[in-house]
């Protein structure tokens, strides 16, 4: 990975209301819940040798920036992979 990462205000202020209205316990379980998610993801790619470029987590969600894809196949895995792992979780 490249390590560039970007978290918008719109993400602060999405999680900030989180805390407000849902304590603790509900930030740490979307945190929790959306890290499984990614790992998944980040898992296949570097199964798959796709690189890893950036991350950009805004009010809308997490979005990584990936290198190319070897085959369209490849890119279903990798796109899978996420919720596969948050269902495992």
């Amino acid at each position: 990975m490249k390590g560039k990462f970007q978290i918008s205000a719109g993400a602060v202020l999405l999680l900030s209301a989180l805390y407000y209205l849902g304590g603790l316990g509900s930030l740490a379980a979307l945190i929790t819940a959306a890290l499984v998610h990614e790992a998944g993801h980040i898992a296949a790619l570097i199964a798959s040798g796709v690189t890893v470029e950036g991350f950009r987590f805004s009010a809308s969600g997490i979005c990584m920036s990936v290198g190319s894809f070897k085959s369209p196949g490849n890119e279903i895995f990798c796109l899978a992979s996420g919720p596969l792992a948050g269902l495992v979780y």
